[in-house]
């Protein structure tokens, strides 16, 4: 958040110098403005100045407020899913352990997806949570991909809440979410996670 109250800071000093300007206009300083604005009355340069700057101060507290909303949306929410025994559970009963969370929207994971997740999983063992979602139902294919694969563990889960909800959470991520142990969500390119989840492996 510091580089947000830093560009505040620094559109409110732009506003002073604004006034500052205004001032030194009253005063008969005509190099007071910019070129731009010598040749508009000197009241309509001050204002455009002066509400230049206003309208960026505006625009930095915008994105400052924004920032906060995203990173209060970007923990993981109490959706109901049910696991591949019709167990259901929330996904925050999966807070306490950095969780790999890999999505299939629509569509069923293919021989390179397993592939990939049984290397995900030998390479990182028990140090990692490895959550397998999908949208629909637990197909027939799918099924058969995860006993193609028997060295992969993770718990496999389908959305069982309001779908509403689901689609609301699901369209901020594309199939790959890496979860702190507190539940905060990181989100990477899906072929640099690697990097987020050893950053929190070692905190």
């Amino acid at each position: 958040m510091r580089p947000f109250y830093n560009i505040t800071c620094y559109m409110f000093s732009i506003f002073c110098d604004g006034a500052s300007l205004h001032r030194k206009r009253l005063e008969g300083d005509s190099r007071a403005l910019p070129c731009t604005l010598e040749k508009m009355p000197g009241y309509l340069a001050t204002f455009a100045s002066n509400m230049k700057a206003f309208v960026l101060l505006l625009s930095a507290i915008f994105f400052f407020s924004a920032a906060q909303a995203q990173q209060e949306a970007d923990t993981i929410p109490a959706l109901k899913a049910k696991d591949i025994n019709g167990k259901t559970v929330k996904l925050t009963d999966f807070k306490g352990k950095v969780t790999f969370l890999r999505i299939w929207k629509s569509y069923d994971p293919s021989i390179v997806d397993l592939a990939f997740l049984e290397w995900l999983e030998r390479k990182y063992g028990d140090k990692v949570q490895y959550l397998y979602l999908c949208t629909d139902d637990f197909t027939d294919n799918w099924k058969k991909m995860f006993n193609y694969f028997p060295a992969v563990k993770g718990i496999q889960l389908v959305t069982a809440d309001d779908k509403d909800l689901w689609d609301d959470f699901l369209d901020n991520y594309s199939q790959i979410a890496i979860i702190a142990r507190d539940g905060v969500i990181f989100y990477q390119n899906d072929y640099q996670f690697e990097e987020g989840l050893q950053m929190l492996l070692k905190e």
